[in-house]
């Protein structure tokens, strides 16, 4: 290797390349430094290109970093540049502001990712060509307080996460008054329940629009199961607190679809897997009780007044 040294440059290397770097250690002649091109630095492992840095700073993991303009800092790893494709590279933007200067490196869609003053925002494009300029979209971001914002630039509509003695573990903070704060859907797509907060009062819904049902008739058999029902108390036996309810599998023979989950079924590790109850689908049963009762009341009123 030839080593140039002057008054003026001071100690010069050769180019060098992956294979021989113009500066490695004493043991590997295929690990070291070296300069793709003038203006560029490289380093090599066992003589494969580990990492570049170009002319503006943009530094590639395994690959020849590629920008879309001089605006964007890019740390690419591997891949395609993930401007403009769905491939696996990563993005830093140097700061908040995104401009229409950007342009797509290749047909895709974009997919920006910015920290900045303990600020971190996802950004999402819709698929562009090749050259053409965007505006991204915010998706999230995470406040400097550590509040997740989604689909929201701020601390209204927040998922917080705590596991402080005396915090929340979750707060979800509506941004719209009279909106559903968690929606429910099946694999079709049809809204099965959600959770909606007015004011004050939060409301926990199950789907029961009648345009999703046919074949309503009457429920007749109210008496018979409320009748047929085993309400107890017990003890829970994490810890000794008192409970009243009904047990599970129990409920399950006389109102089935108050009953989620299988009796006796464990996890893969053997740990249990209980079974859950939804007092709400037995009101249903008490109201035609009540209203059995009521008519019986009634008849018998209408024979003693006869």
């Amino acid at each position: 290797m030839a080593v140039t040294i002057n008054g003026t440059t001071g100690v010069a290397v050769p180019l060098g390349s992956a294979s021989a770097p113009a500066e490695t250690n004493t043991t590997s002649a295929t690990t070291g430094i070296y300069y793709p091109t003038s203006t560029t630095l490289g380093l090599s492992t066992n003589g494969t290109n580990a990492v570049t840095i170009d002319a503006s700073q943009n530094v590639g993991i395994g690959v020849t970093p590629s920008a879309a303009s001089s605006t964007i800092k890019l740390i690419q790893v591997g891949g395609t540049p993930i401007i403009g494709s769905a491939a696996d590279g990563v993005n830093f933007v140097s700061n908040a502001t995104y401009n229409s200067a950007w342009k797509y490196v290749s047909t895709g869609n974009a997919t920006l990712y910015n920290m900045s003053n303990g600020l971190h925002v996802w950004y999402t494009n819709v698929s562009g060509s090749a050259g053409a300029t965007f505006t991204p979209t915010e998706a999230a971001r995470i406040q400097p307080t550590g509040n997740l914002a989604v689909n929201t630039t701020g601390d209204l509509g927040v998922v917080s996460v705590a596991t402080k003695v005396g915090y929340y573990g979750i707060t979800i903070r509506d941004a719209v008054s009279n909106t559903a704060m968690l929606l429910f859907q099946n694999s079709a797509g049809t809204t099965a329940g959600n959770i909606v907060l007015s004011g004050l009062t939060t409301i926990y819904g199950t789907s029961s629009d009648y345009r999703l049902k046919e074949n309503v008739q009457p429920m007749t058999t109210g008496l018979a199961t409320v009748s047929a029902l085993k309400p107890v108390t017990y003890d829970w036996k994490f810890d000794g607190s008192q409970g009243e309810g009904f047990i599970a599998h129990e409920l399950a023979e006389i109102v089935p679809y108050a009953v989620a989950g299988e009796k006796d079924s464990v996890n893969e590790d053997g740990s249990i897997k209980p079974q859950s109850v939804d007092y709400g689908k037995i009101v249903p049963h008490l109201v035609a009780a009540i209203k059995e009762l009521s008519a019986e009341v009634e008849a018998l009123k209408a024979k003693v007044g006869a």
